[in-house]
């Protein structure tokens, strides 16, 4: 690449339009600084704030469709545990009707066992008096 000035110069060029930028930049009330920096970045805020607005978009939708597939799983989820709360409870009622009518049934046997033991000690006593 060809120059118009010698090597090195354009560097050093470069360098000096820069120091004098910022010299100038410095010197600036701090309300231009804002204008301008807001000028200078807004365009690229601007077209960030909209990516990023586009892809919370995608991801919202996203996670509605995640949400609603989830929240399928969660009713069938739900569903199948209030039915085997509903088995449970009749299996409880099924078992506690079994373990009373066995207990009536001990109560009787256990009467009968007394009435006999009863009868056989009469038995006994009168067996012995004659």
């Amino acid at each position: 690449a060809s120059s118009l000035f010698p090597e090195g110069i354009e560097g050093k060029l470069a360098e000096r339009q820069q120091q004098a930028n910022k010299d100038i930049y410095d010197g600036l009330p701090d309300s231009l600084k804002v204008q301008l920096l807001e000028k200078a970045f807004g365009a690229e805020l601007r077209q960030q704030n909209q990516v990023q607005f586009q892809q919370r978009q995608r991801n919202s939708s996203q996670d509605l469709r995640q949400n609603q597939i989830s929240s399928l799983g969660t009713k069938k989820a739900k569903r199948r545990v209030m039915q085997q709360a509903e088995e449970l409870e009749m299996m409880k009622t099924t078992y506690e009707k079994k373990m009373e009518y066995l207990q009536n049934r001990l109560m009787k046997k256990d009467e009968e066992l007394k009435n006999a033991t009863d009868d056989t000690k009469k038995r006994v006593q009168i067996a012995v008096k004659s």
